[in-house]
């Protein structure tokens, strides 16, 4: 859904402008974050994200993405990436995984093969706090994250499963900053990651 946040045109497709950031700043990568498939396209939801994980690039900020989410999630946004210009040697698929804990992990797991640092993430700014708090302890030291919100219009029952979940984060308190294996470990054992 749209928000009335300006757009620019570019070829027959929207993407969102980017609001003012640390210009001065070259990041490896910005990662986004799924959210959902509809009939096998990207969710209102996806394609908002991915617009302004794309707008971050237009800026010149980073030059490589990074796409997060389930199997369908992450192929959709390949695909319309591509369409909106972003070159395939510049887009980087994390393995699957159906939770924000999964996209951390996986995220890291990339992370460490391409030898990045600095990232932006971008989900929705309903999403935000609790995403930033887990790729927090799931990155830990040695990684930089700039938090980028995207906007949309979401429903009252999204908002509440968000702030019920939201109360599980000081749980992630218990693991050391850093430590990915042991908290995908025990996102196995309850059974709610692969």
């Amino acid at each position: 859904m749209e928000s009335g946040k300006p757009f620019l045109k570019r070829g027959d497709t929207n993407v969102q402008k980017t609001p003012s950031i640390e210009s001065e700043k070259i990041y490896d990568a910005v990662i986004v974050l799924g959210g959902g498939v509809d009939n096998g396209k990207a969710s209102a939801i996806t394609l908002h994200r991915l617009k302004t994980a794309i707008s971050v690039i237009l800026s010149r900020l980073s030059q490589n993405l990074i796409l997060t989410g389930s199997r369908e999630e992450i192929e959709v946004m390949y695909q319309e990436a591509t369409k909106l210009g972003i070159r395939h040697e510049s887009i980087f698929k994390c393995n699957p995984s159906k939770t924000t804990i999964g996209n951390a992990y996986y995220a890291k797991i990339k992370l460490m093969e391409l030898g990045f640092g600095k990232v932006v993430l971008v989900t929705s700014s309903f999403h935000m706090e609790r995403a930033l708090a887990i790729f927090r302890r799931m990155l830990g030291e040695g990684y930089e994250i700039m938090e980028y919100p995207s906007y949309e219009e979401v429903s009252e029952e999204i908002l509440k499963r968000e702030e019920d979940l939201k109360a599980l984060t000081p749980l992630l308190n218990l693991f050391k900053e850093g430590d990915h294996e042991a908290i995908m470990s025990v996102a196995r054992a309850l059974g709610i990651e692969k």
